[in-house]
């Protein structure tokens, strides 16, 4: 009886302990997942809208940025020139669990000039998913 009585808490213990690792470990995973996602995002579209940006097409300024917007994830974009006006804007209320990242875009005509900062792109993402799976676990 005294075996139980000391080997069942630290059984517990160990079980409990378990649990709280693989929690943890699945919530970093899932969050550097996320910081990935956004990193890729913004590389990615950002010399998407350099060009149309350098030519000051407006029109296709806007549609890369609903295209931007289709995915589930981005909840809210803003798009600067080079002299920080806005271009293109979509803002959510602030939540919890939003990441949000900035770069700047960068046109290069393939060697001819020098590459230039033209503009900057910042997109937020909405965590919400990831906390609502970790409220499930």
């Amino acid at each position: 009886m005294k075996f139980l009585a000391v080997v069942a808490p630290l059984v517990l213990l160990a079980i409990a302990s378990v649990f709280a690792a693989v929690e943890w470990i699945s919530a970093d995973r899932a969050a550097r997942a996320m910081e990935d996602k956004l990193q890729r995002v913004l590389a990615i579209q950002s010399q998407v809208l350099a060009d149309p940006l350098w030519n000051l097409a407006r029109e296709q300024v806007e549609l890369v940025a609903d295209a931007i917007l289709i995915d589930t994830d981005v909840v809210g974009l803003v798009v600067r020139d080079d002299r920080g006006l806005f271009l293109s804007s979509s803002r959510i209320d602030e939540t919890e669990g939003l990441q949000t990242g900035q770069v700047d875009i960068v046109f290069d005509d393939g060697g001819q000039r020098e590459p230039e900062v033209i503009g900057s792109l910042e997109i937020s993402l909405d965590g919400s998913r990831l906390i609502a799976e970790r409220n499930e676990r």
